[in-house]
């Protein structure tokens, strides 16, 4: 399952929404050597048994897995079913907005949407990031916090008035709404929901938009969803 694709079904109606773009492009920055000489090859970084520092563990080898990532140290598989700890320490000025969004993207795409909406509000809250990080890390902040059925009402309200022509918050909305709809427990509550998901649908239906296909599967959804007794 890939739990990066948001799906909402209804009968045999239903829409998925992925990730807002394909390569997210960061402010270029300069890697020390001292850093390159350190993880240039990343097989021989040692496999400790436990977290401690300056460990001495056979290295990693080609290929490993992360299971766990907390403060400077991740917990791996390596290929040969080897689990272990890596250290890979502080790295001094290092690209924070890369940091924080790869993080967020990675917790996202493993479905902790909790720490992906922590760490995408992070990077849309920076000064120094670039504009199109920031408007991937709204999307992708708003979508995480609408898929834990949080309530970003006002939270698409404020993002459409920066990004007035955006079809992409336009489709966070619909599925937002009708998400709250496939889950209302009474049918005018479900009617509220659809009455806003069709609003957001309507005016991404009028930008005539890219993805041919999407607004004519949020449509069918959202007439099943109506039809849902």
């Amino acid at each position: 399952m890939r739990k990066e694709l948001w799906t909402i079904r209804q009968g045999k109606a239903g829409v998925t929404l992925g990730l807002p773009n394909d390569i997210f492009v960061f402010s270029p920055f300069i890697v020390p050597t001292s850093i390159v000489a350190r993880f240039g090859d990343a097989s021989q970084l040692p496999l400790c048994s436990e977290s401690v520092p300056g460990c001495q563990g056979a290295p990693v080898g080609q290929g490993y897995s992360a299971i766990e990532q907390f403060g400077s140290w991740a917990r791996v598989r390596a290929r040969d079913g080897r689990e272990g700890f890596i250290e890979f320490g502080k790295v001094p000025g290092m690209h924070t907005e890369s940091i924080e969004f790869s993080s967020g993207l990675i917790a996202y795409m493993r479905g902790d949407l909790e720490q992906a909406a922590r760490r995408m509000k992070s990077v849309a809250e920076m000064t120094d990031a670039s504009s199109q990080v920031q408007t991937d890390a709204r999307l992708l902040y708003l979508m995480a916090r609408a898929r834990q059925e949080a309530d970003i009402s006002k939270e698409l309200t404020s993002a459409l008035q920066s990004y007035p022509g955006s079809f992409k918050i336009r489709r966070v909305g619909t599925m937002s709404y009708l998400q709250a709809a496939a889950g209302a427990r009474s049918k005018t509550e479900r009617s509220v929901q659809l009455a806003s998901a069709r609003a957001y649908l309507e005016s991404d239906e009028l930008l005539e938009t890219r993805l041919e296909g999407w607004p004519k599967q949020a449509r069918a959804l959202l007439n099943a969803l109506s039809a849902k007794r």
